[in-house]
Formats: structure tokens, C-alpha cells, sequence
């Protein structure tokens, strides 16, 4: 996002529960920008795979998680969703206590670790949403085969 200036909203996670889970990059771009934006995504996850976060980008993710975790507890609905997580997970009452040890000690190398191991971008999806006719040539410049869908996700 500071390099291209291509997005507002550049943003990865993992998610998870008992089930499952799954890692996620996305951005909201304009639509010119389309190829450009997917090929410096792949870029940077694959960069972040094989080296793994700075010193920095660490420090300032925990701020991040801890600034955020503040927020589940700002309103009623956010207290009363937070409880509900707390009741469908079987939390133990002293979990936010414990989720904030946690987070202190995260470990670097442990973080990076989970990401050489878990994001592969050979096994990723990727979905571009927009103008075919506009976005489809800087898509197929990247090399990916394309699978069109109409709007109830069936292929074209």
C-alpha cells in the first residue's frame, strides 16, 4: 500500500476455530490495478514466507492485537458478543486474562515459523472481482489459469 499507493485497505489474517481455519489477504483496488495489486500481494506473502516478519512489523502487530482485543469490551453488543464466543468455545471466566498473557509472550520466530509453514502461495486461491473485460488481460499476464463465474458462482 505505501510503495504503489494502489489501496486504503491491504490487509491479511488467519482464522480458525475448532473445525478449521484458513488465511486470507484482500484489498479493495481499482480496478486498473488489478494485476498490479495481485502480483505485489504474491510478492510480499511470498517474501513473508520465506523470511518472516521485522522486528518491527512484530512490535507492531502485538500493539495492533492488544488495541483491538480493548475494543471487544467497548459496548454492550461487543461485551454480549464477546460472552456468546466465551459460552461457544467453553472459555474458561479468566480467558481474556490469559489471552493477554498470551500475547505478551508471542515468540518472533514461532509467528514465522507458522507462516513459512502455512502460507503457500502455489495452494492459494485467488478471486478478482470486477470488469471482466477490464481486469481479465492483467490477470492472465500473471500466468494463473482463470476460471470465469457468473453471479451465483457457477463457471462460465
Amino acid at each position: 500500500r505505501e510503495k504503489r499507493g494502489i489501496t486504503y485497505g491491504a490487509r491479511t489474517f488467519f482464522s480458525g476455530d475448532q473445525y478449521g481455519g484458513y488465511f486470507q489477504a484482500s484489498a479493495s483496488i481499482e480496478q486498473d490495478s488489478a494485476g498490479l495489486a495481485i502480483s505485489e500481494f504474491l510478492r510480499e506473502l511470498n517474501e513473508f514466507s520465506e523470511h518472516g516478519m521485522t522486528d518491527e512489523e512484530f512490535r507492531f502487530m502485538k500493539t495492533s492485537i492488544g488495541q483491538r482485543e480493548a475494543l471487544k469490551y467497548e459496548g454492550l453488543a461487543q461485551k454480549g458478543r464477546f460472552l456468546g464466543k466465551m459460552l461457544r468455545y467453553n472459555l474458561p471466566s479468566d480467558y481474556p486474562k490469559r489471552q493477554k498473557e498470551l500475547l505478551e509472550s508471542l515468540d518472533q520466530s514461532d509467528l514465522n515459523e507458522v507462516a513459512s509453514k502455512w502460507i503457500d502461495i502455489d495452494k492459494m486461491s485467488i478471486l478478482a472481482v470486477g470488469d471482466g473485460k477490464s481486469i481479465r488481460p492483467q490477470l492472465e499476464s500473471l500466468g494463473y489459469p482463470i476460471i470465469e463465474l457468473d453471479p451465483d458462482g457457477e463457471p462460465l
